[in-house]
């Protein structure tokens, strides 16, 4: 009965220093969250979804938004986002052709 004491007395000093160290983890980044990356590649159509095929690595992703997509179709786009592993599915922060830039720099000089 004597071991009783001690073991409480460890088992709470554990439970202390875990949640001590799971504090001074940032709240905003933590090891299981996905990073937002940026995927280049050519928007194309299969079925009823938007995929962005990235010839370099010969990967094939699925876009999770819809409404940036369309009208892109064949081109050759930026895409930044964060990329669910599980269904090779971007979830898509920002989606712009790669000449965007350049087109909007030739228009405002005329």
């Amino acid at each position: 009965m004597r071991a009783l004491p001690y073991l409480m007395a460890t088992l709470v000093a554990g439970s202390v220093l875990l949640s001590l160290s799971l504090l001074s983890s940032s709240p905003d980044k933590r090891p299981n969250d996905p990073e937002t990356q940026t995927f280049v590649g050519t928007v194309a159509r299969e079925g009823e979804d938007y995929v962005l095929r990235d010839e370099q690595k010969e990967t094939t992703y699925r876009l999770d938004d819809l409404q940036k997509a369309p009208g892109r179709e064949g081109q050759v786009v930026e895409v930044s986002g964060t990329l669910d592993v599980d269904t090779n599915t971007i979830r898509v922060t920002d989606l712009s052709g790669k000449n965007d830039e350049a087109e909007e720099h030739a228009s405002g000089d005329l």
